[in-house]
């Protein structure tokens, strides 16, 4: 019962988190091709309320960390979370050796299952040189995002607080404000090494009002006061942080410039020859007439090949071997023209896509 309670209130989340976003602007937005990523589950501790009594507060972490990425412009989630969405059952975070990291990575993506069985092809007459590329290569998501809640506070007006630690009172509080400080790290799902991290970051909203949780149970003190959106907001701005650190890093003005995907190998969907297919549908926010660039990939592992961590990845050569034409597009792939093409190289596993321009 108490299942299907968080199964509910979790999509009621949908509601809430989309009137958030539509009711913000409702102008024209320029539109972003969403990056593939893996989420794992947020850290975060359980709150005490200031009558003593506590809340899964993980659990309301993760719900709404969930849906702030899905709401994201910049982001796509790879692989939906069921399990612990539906049962509240996150799996708890602990530290781990380095191997035992590079063992999960393994098993994670399947390489040690896939490993020497999928070799380099060759495609007769064709641009493409591999039927079937190395499926960690493939299946792999393009960042993987992991947050962090630091610390969650409700301060009223008498400096009485609940959180992190919650001192034990009754009765009515008039909140003055809530805090929520988070950091939020991506990190490279192949070869497990951090890209950006967001240094923590306080959101702050005036609750201006008596909250009466006496009357509130567990998760509906969060979703049925304005805390939601102090929850929500601050993995918002902390996601909106980590774009704009991720491009002064790249030192680039437009997110366009950032995302990527691969090409996939399947002769049902293209014939590797005048048509490629590559990650990315509508789902990703990717249309009819966009048209991308092709680089081939030199991918440099630490054993052997999909049955080891990558140590590395750069494009060879430096220039595209190919622009395509998006034609059609699928809920998470898309069939692309070849609207031109190298005479020295031909499209390898493993090669990916960015952005040339997008369609109007």
């Amino acid at each position: 019962m108490e299942s299907k309670m968080k199964t509910l209130k979790f999509i009621f989340l949908i509601g809430m988190s989309v009137c958030v976003v539509a009711c913000e602007d409702d102008k024209p937005k320029e539109r972003y091709l969403r990056l593939s990523a893996d989420i794992r589950p947020v850290k975060a501790q359980v709150v005490k309320l200031p009558d003593g009594k506590t809340i899964d507060f993980p659990y309301v972490a993760n719900a709404l960390f969930y849906y702030s990425v899905m709401m994201d412009p910049h982001f796509l989630i790879d692989k939906p979370i069921t399990l612990g969405i539906q049962d509240g059952s996150f799996p708890s975070s602990k530290a781990v050796s380095v191997q035992e990291a590079d063992d999960e990575l393994l098993v994670r993506w399947g390489f040690k299952k896939v490993a020497g069985e999928f070799r380099d092809q060759q495609m007769e007459k064709a641009f493409s040189e591999e039927v079937e590329p190395l499926q960690c290569l493939v299946h792999a998501a393009e960042i993987k995002l992991a947050a962090n809640v630091i610390a969650f506070e409700l301060i009223g007006s008498g400096g009485i607080h609940g959180g992190y630690p919650g001192v034990p009172v009754g009765g009515s509080l008039n909140f003055d404000r809530s805090e929520l400080s988070v950091t939020l790290g991506s990190e490279d799902p192949l070869t497990g090494r951090p890209i950006t991290i967001d240094a923590g970051k306080s959101y702050e909203n005036k609750l201006r009002g008596e909250v009466d949780y006496m009357g509130i149970a567990g998760l509906d003190f969060f979703f049925k006061t304005p805390l939601f959106k102090v929850v929500a907001g601050a993995f918002k701005d902390a996601l909106k942080n980590l774009v704009d650190r991720r491009m002064d890093q790249l030192d680039i003005g437009d997110w366009t410039k950032a995302w990527q995907s691969k090409i996939i190998f399947d002769p049902v969907i293209s014939d590797g020859d005048t048509h490629l297919a590559m990650r990315g549908g509508s789902r990703a926010n990717v249309r009819v007439g966009d048209t991308f660039e092709v680089y081939n990939m030199h991918y440099k592992w630490m054993g052997e090949e999909c049955n080891s961590p990558l140590d590395y990845a750069m494009p060879n050569p430096s220039t595209p071997v190919a622009v395509i034409r998006v034609v059609e597009t699928g809920n998470d792939v898309s069939k692309a023209l070849v609207t031109s093409a190298s005479k020295e190289y031909r499209v390898s596993a493993g090669a990916i896509v960015k952005i040339k321009q997008l369609a109007k």
